[in-house]
């Protein structure tokens, strides 16, 4: 459901931000603004930007590691 996925996606949205993961954070916003305003199908349509931004996130992690 919508709102469900609204408030997970919140809480990586915020872990995201903690971390510096900007584009992640903003690419979360979205999905979750879209999760509370819009039909649940089009939120999902934003899943694969986060997915995308996070691999991004997680990629350069592992860099610094």
């Amino acid at each position: 459901d919508a709102a469900a996925l609204a408030d997970r996606v919140h809480g990586l949205r915020s872990m995201f931000m903690t971390i510096g993961a900007i584009k992640a954070s903003r690419a979360c916003e979205q999905l979750e603004t879209a999760a509370r305003t819009e039909p649940v199908e089009a939120a999902l349509s934003l899943v694969d930007v986060v997915n995308h931004e996070a691999e991004r996130a997680m990629a350069t992690i592992r860099a610094l590691g």
